[in-house]
């Protein structure tokens, strides 16, 4: 997926195995459905663009969202947030 022409992004680092990730990642697509206008990707952080973006971003624990804001500017949640909060962080990016 090529995101690099977008002004934003979110992005969820997830990994295999991880149950967190697991149950998270349902909920995030979930939330980001009603938010379409955002770009969002799902990544392995043992891929290489995930392994790139965990390091950049000190990324530490799985599932990771990353809301990407060009020029530069990020905000990062470690460990699955609440439907409630996910909502708000797409609706910020909206802002954007």
């Amino acid at each position: 997926m090529d995101l690099s022409g977008a002004r934003c992004v979110i992005i969820v680092l997830g990994q295999d195995g991880c149950p967190a990730c697991a149950e998270y990642e349902p909920v995030f697509r979930r939330v980001a459905a009603s938010h379409a206008r955002i770009p969002i990707a799902v990544l392995n952080i043992d891929s290489t663009q995930g392994t790139a973006l965990a390091d950049a971003y000190d990324v530490e624990a799985t599932p990771t969202t990353l809301l990407l804001r060009r020029p530069v500017g990020a905000i990062r949640a470690q460990g699955a947030i609440s439907d409630a909060a996910l909502d708000r962080l797409f609706q910020f990016a909206e802002t954007l």
